[in-house]
């Protein structure tokens, strides 16, 4: 549970991700390296949060679910811009992530985020005190496996395919701390901060990845990013 001047913390922190995002939506063109997009969303962040590790990946690259990222931005790719920046004033952290494509996205990359979206939102509604973040997670394993999907209780041929990660957690003065949604699930209390990040992908193709960062309050969720999902 976060006390008011922690979630202040997270909200200006929360803030200056947004503030990243936008600068790295804006800066997108095709040929644009990862490298400068970092360097971009850096001056974004830092006069308003620290920002440590952070991910601006491309194509396949997203499907690997961690690294920095490198190399020039083609048409159509997927391009994943997670950020974590930490409040200089309370030390806590925030974290949240879009996918971006420059151009027409491919057919395939369009279908999994509409997909991301719905599981996204399809979870923060029902959050609220009292739910075990297993519960969430697998009403996410549900709908993917449904879709075809590999999951982390089902896996598929490779590791990182499908859905192959947590849905969420904790958030606060670690980047990732309890609650947990995912196969090892915690109850959710009102106070808790958490994300939820739906995520599909396919080695040598790439990934879809929404994050949002929520606060859990008496009777559900209050998001505290507000910045577009759009691709």
């Amino acid at each position: 549970m976060k006390s008011a001047r922690e979630l202040d913390g997270i909200r200006r922190a929360t803030h200056a991700a947004q503030l990243g995002l936008q600068a790295a939506r804006e800066a997108l063109e095709p040929g644009r390296t990862c490298e400068e997009l970092r360097t971009i969303v850096r001056s974004a962040v830092e006069p308003h949060a620290a920002l440590g590790e952070f991910i601006v990946a491309h194509g396949p690259q997203t499907a690997t679910g961690h690294g920095p990222g490198s190399g020039p931005i083609q048409p159509g790719e997927p391009v994943i811009v997670d950020l974590a920046p930490q409040d200089r004033e309370t030390a806590t952290f925030s974290d949240i992530a879009r996918t971006f494509v420059v151009g027409e996205p491919d057919p395939e990359i369009a279908r999994w985020h509409q997909l991301v979206l719905e599981v996204l939102e399809d979870a923060i509604a029902h959050v609220k005190p009292g739910v075990d973040g297993r519960e969430l997670y697998a009403r996410a394993c549900d709908r993917f496996e449904g879709e075809g999907f590999p999951t982390q209780r089902k896996p598929g041929e490779h590791v990182m395919e499908g859905f192959p990660t947590a849905l969420g957690h904790g958030v606060g003065l670690e980047v990732h701390e309890a609650p947990s949604l995912g196969r090892s699930g915690d109850e959710l209390v009102a106070g808790d901060v958490i994300t939820i990040e739906p995520f599909l992908c396919r080695p040598g193709f790439g990934g879809v990845q929404v994050e949002e960062i929520l606060l859990v309050t008496d009777t559900g969720a209050e998001r505290l990013s507000d910045f577009t999902r759009s691709l």
